[in-house]
C-alpha cells in the first residue's frame, strides 16, 4: 500500500511538472498576427460574450494559444487580453504561411490549443489609460517643437532700440494730468495771440508815415525852445520907458466923455474947405477957426 500511494505521488507531481513547462511554453511561444479587417476581441471564445475592444484594419496583435481549430485566439492588444476569430486574423511571422490566416495555418506554425478552462476576460473601465499615455498627436501643455521661438524672441541681452526696463521712465516724462507751465491745450490761445502774417491794428511796416510824421529831433516851423524870446518881447512887469508906474491906492480911471449930439439947424452948410463929418474936431479950445497955414 506504501508503494502504490508513492506512486501516485509521483506521478500527479510528474502531472504538474509537466503542465507547468507546457504553459510557460505556450507562453513563451507567443506568434505575431495582424487583423485584415476592423476586428472586435471579447472577453471569451464566442459571440455572446462582452465586446472588450475593436483592432484596427492592419493592427498587430500577440497570439498566445487558440481554440479546437483554430476558430477563436487568445490576443493582446495594446496591453489589453481578449478573444478574437481566428479567420480575421493573418499569420505576420517570417515562413512560408506569412499573410495567410490562423484559421488554416495555425495547425502548421505550431500555434498551441485550449479545450477547456478557457480565461475569461475583464474590460477595462471606460477611463483607464495605461500610465503615460497620450493619444496620436496629443502633445503637452506648453509643448514646442525643438527650435521654436514664439513672435518677439530675442535672446539674453539683445534688447532693442530704445529699450528701457519695467519703470523707468523716458527722459521728461510726466504721468497724465501733470502739465508744464505755461500749458495750453490745442485750441487755447493766449490774450493778443495773432496767427502767424495778421497785423495788429494801427500797424504800419517800415517806411509807411502818416500825415505830419516827423522824425525825432525834427521841430516844426516857428519852434523856439524854452528861453528863446521874440523880438520886442516884455514880460509881465516889465514897461517901456517914460510910462508912469500907478500910484498905488488911486486906480487910473478916465471920465467918459459925453456924447455930443450932431443937432444941425436946417439950414445949415458946412463952410468950404469943411472936413466932413463938421463939428469942432482938431479945433483948438479958446475960439478962433481952423488951423492956420
Amino acid at each position: 500500500m506504501q508503494g502504490v500511494s508513492a506512486g501516485r505521488v509521483c506521478a500527479g507531481l510528474l502531472i504538474f511538472l509537466a503542465g507547468h513547462f507546457f504553459l510557460i511554453a505556450a507562453a513563451a511561444a507567443a506568434y505575431q498576427a495582424t487583423a485584415t479587417t476592423n476586428l472586435n476581441y471579447r472577453a471569451g471564445p464566442g459571440t455572446n460574450y462582452q465586446v472588450v475592444g475593436t483592432i484596427p484594419q492592419g493592427g498587430s496583435v500577440t497570439v498566445y494559444q487558440c481554440t479546437e481549430n483554430y476558430n477563436w485566439c487568445d490576443i493582446d492588444y495594446t496591453g489589453q487580453r481578449g478573444w478574437a476569430s481566428g479567420k480575421y486574423l493573418s499569420y505576420a511571422g517570417s515562413g512560408d504561411y506569412y499573410g495567410r490566416p490562423l484559421l488554416s495555418s495555425g495547425v502548421y506554425i505550431g500555434l498551441p490549443l485550449i479545450w477547456r478552462n478557457y480565461p475569461i476576460y475583464r474590460p477595462r473601465p471606460p477611463s483607464f489609460r495605461p500610465p503615460n499615455y497620450r493619444p496620436p498627436g496629443h502633445r503637452p501643455p506648453g509643448y514646442r517643437p525643438p527650435g521654436y521661438r514664439p513672435p518677439g524672441f530675442r535672446p539674453p541681452g539683445n534688447r532693442p532700440p530704445g529699450y528701457r526696463p519695467p519703470g523707468q521712465r523716458p527722459p521728461g516724462f510726466r504721468p497724465p494730468g501733470n502739465r508744464p507751465p505755461g500749458f495750453r491745450p490745442p485750441g487755447n490761445r493766449p490774450p493778443g495771440y495773432r496767427p502767424p502774417g495778421q497785423s495788429p491794428p494801427g500797424f504800419r511796416p517800415p517806411g509807411n508815415r502818416p500825415p505830419g510824421f516827423r522824425p525825432p529831433g525834427q521841430r516844426p516851423p516857428g519852434f523856439r525852445p524854452p528861453g528863446n524870446r521874440p523880438p520886442g518881447f516884455r514880460p509881465p512887469g516889465n514897461r517901456p520907458p517914460g510910462a508912469r508906474p500907478q500910484r498905488p491906492g488911486r486906480p487910473t480911471v478916465r471920465p467918459s466923455r459925453p456924447s455930443r449930439p450932431n443937432a444941425r439947424p436946417p439950414n445949415f452948410r458946412p463952410r468950404p474947405g469943411a472936413r466932413p463929418g463938421g463939428g469942432n474936431r482938431g479945433r483948438p479950445r479958446g475960439g478962433g477957426g481952423g488951423r492956420r497955414r
